[in-house]
């Protein structure tokens, strides 16, 4: 009973989750979201930011290291390359921000 209890009510969340979903999609088509689109826009743009700068970081340290180990100046192309991937990404941010607080 319980079993049957739970399967309906999954059910009804189901209905009402594809309902929504389709009121947003038709909302969107129509282009009457307002603020609700405009936030879910920045939920997916933010979402990404640390991503975005730990593979910046990231990839200038590896570019850094391969060049120390191609001229032998261990640590030093490492570090230049950890902070330039990282002002990179900082810069990348500042202007995803700068983007999303004229909306």
């Amino acid at each position: 009973m319980l079993a049957l209890n739970a399967l309906s009510v999954l059910s009804r969340d189901k209905h009402e989750f594809a309902a929504l979903m389709g009121h947003l999609a038709g909302a969107a088509s129509r282009g009457k979201l307002g603020r609700i689109g405009s936030g879910l826009r920045g939920v997916g743009a933010f979402s990404g930011i640390g991503l975005m700068l730990g593979i910046s970081a990231g990839l200038g340290y590896w570019l850094g290291s391969w060049l120390d180990e191609r001229w032998h100046t261990s640590p030093w192309l490492s570090l230049v390359g950890l902070f330039l991937g990282m002002g990179a990404g900082l810069l990348e941010m500042m202007r995803l921000l700068r983007r999303f607080g004229k909306d």
